[in-house]
């Protein structure tokens, strides 16, 4: 990520309206146990982000990082199949 957005900054900045988005796991906004390498890791994306975001907005660029937490599916709730089948 830290490459990525080190070569492509400078045509974003020059096109005056960019955005950066990084997805980061739940774990790097606040730790999980037995996670620890991939938190670090997106801890370090977020603060990039962070970096970023007050360096290149001058030129009207966002950066924000979305971090996506445990999502249960329907599928998997057995009462909530049992009181709609047919879902």
């Amino acid at each position: 990520m830290l490459h990525w957005c080190h070569a492509a900054a400078p045509f974003i900045e020059a096109r005056k309206n960019g955005h950066i988005i990084s997805l980061v796991g739940d774990s790097s906004r606040v730790g999980e146990s037995g996670l620890s390498i991939v938190a670090a890791a997106g801890g370090g994306t977020i603060a990039l982000m962070k970096s970023l975001a007050r360096e290149m907005g001058r030129s009207w660029t966002t950066a924000n990082a979305v971090s996506l937490g445990l999502i249960e599916p329907q599928h998997s709730d057995k009462a909530g199949l049992d009181e709609n089948p047919d879902s």
